[in-house]
């Protein structure tokens, strides 16, 4: 499990990379005050380039 954090040091986020380097799998972030914001699943497979994404609009 790897941990994300604010600039202050404070937790916003947990969950799992990829191989690619990218988040993967679940994932809880959190706000400042620690209480959580979301959680939910991060599906690389799902997810396009941003250079894709552009045509979406």
């Amino acid at each position: 499990m790897a941990e994300e954090t604010f600039k202050d040091g404070k937790l916003s986020g947990e969950g799992d990379y990829g191989a690619d380097g990218q988040r993967d799998g679940p994932w809880t972030f959190y706000f400042r005050n620690g209480r959580v914001k979301a959680k939910g699943k991060v599906d690389r497979a799902l997810m396009l380039p941003r250079s894709a994404a552009r045509y979406l609009r």
